[in-house]
């Protein structure tokens, strides 16, 4: 359908390739129609016409068929309108609403499928203020696709957040506007909002011409970092989540989905996880390079090793016994020794590079390995 101040015309439209074809002209007044809409079923269409010798009046046309002929001569003219000027037409819920220029109140077509009277026009349907007028285009247009974000009357998007957390989440509007005043769901006036209450909140501004809205619903339940830690040749995390991802040099490893997962090759490794309500964080990155490949066969394990390296306080050794560790400086001087050590606490030593001499329990040399200490 479309208008002009030439009248008004009805034709197909093929929602495949958006082609408008076989337009008819509809017996509309020379100086058109101010708004129209169609039925719930598609077999009635709706407009107004106004004239400077009749007026403003509500028409009704049988669009069943797409013959010009019948089209015409099914034209009906429901009732005169009150005001000046064309009006305003939005089906919503089966319901086709009527709002005219200046008008008090807001008219109704109940049963818009139905032919002429029977369609049920209220001209008075819903009373408005006192000192509140309609005006034509005052119904919203139902949205088939979203606006962009530049659109001059919007509501965005909601944005979602985890919330329940001690600390308070920072809300935000999409757009930070010179001369915009702000209203918060809770009456604040800042531009920025900080909160800890799960629950819908939205922000309105305007600078009195033009308005926007932004909402955002924070649920769920706080979800701690995830800190990973390491068993020999396994990591895992410090506390338990629902869901787990492992990454590989920022890309998700298939299958590696378990709270475990056994490391295989050197590189930067990272692990997503989630709870019960969806809330989901990523680790930061934990370096593996102790990982060696011992021929044609694949990878193997070193016989002893030691993790992270570098390291600034913890360094954890990779053995099938217990062993002993002396930390030697670059001057050949023995700084510490510790015996049966799946660790070693390094937090004391200045920054630098020393060697790990390590022994098994009968005091024979198995490794020694270069350590490097970072702050």
């Amino acid at each position: 359908l479309g208008y002009d101040w030439g009248g008004t015309e009805v034709a197909d439209f093929d929602p495949n390739s958006g082609m408008v074809s076989n337009a008819i002209r509809l017996p509309v007044a020379s100086i058109g129609s101010g708004g129209c809409a169609f039925s719930p079923d598609n077999t009635k269409f709706y407009c107004d016409e106004w004239t400077t010798n009749v007026g403003s009046q509500l028409l009704q046309f049988d669009v069943s068929t797409l013959d010009s002929v019948a089209i015409a001569g099914s034209k009906e003219i429901l009732s005169p309108l009150s005001w000046m000027g064309g009006s305003g037409l939005r089906l919503y819920n089966d319901t086709i609403y009527v709002a005219g220029f200046g008008t008090a109140a807001i008219g109704t077509i109940n049963e818009p499928n139905k032919k002429g009277s029977a369609c049920d026009y209220q001209g008075a349907a819903i009373s408005l203020l006192q000192n509140t007028n309609s005006a034509m285009g005052c119904l919203p247009t139902e949205v088939v696709y979203a606006l962009p974000p530049d659109t001059l009357y919007r509501t965005a998007l909601d944005t979602f957040l985890c919330g329940d957390r001690t600390e308070n989440i920072l809300l935000q509007p999409l757009q930070l506007l010179p001369g915009y005043q702000y209203v918060w769901s809770d009456n604040s006036t800042d531009t920025l909002r900080r909160t800890t209450e799960n629950g819908r909140h939205w922000v309105q501004y305007t600078n009195g011409c033009h308005s926007y809205v932004d909402s955002f619903i924070i649920s769920g339940s706080y979800l701690p970092v995830p800190v990973i830690t390491i068993d020999l040749d396994e990591l895992g995390t410090s506390l338990s989540y629902s869901t787990y991802q492992w990454m590989l040099n920022g890309q998700p490893i298939p299958g590696a989905t378990d709270s475990i997962y056994t490391v295989l090759e050197n590189g930067d490794y990272q692990v997503i996880v989630g709870n019960a309500s969806g809330c989901v964080d990523t680790s930061a990155l934990y370096k593996v390079s102790n990982v060696s490949i011992a021929g044609p066969a694949g990878l193997s394990k070193q016989r002893v090793s030691i993790y992270p390296n570098p390291a600034q306080q913890m360094v954890f050794i990779r053995y099938a016994s217990p062993v002993s560790v002396q930390v030697v400086a670059a001057d050949g001087r023995v700084l510490k020794t510790v015996t049966d050590a799946k660790s070693l606490d390094i937090g004391d030593l200045a920054e630098g590079v020393y060697s790990l001499r390590i022994a098994d329990n009968r005091g024979q040399l198995l490794e020694t390995l270069k350590l490097t200490k970072v702050k």
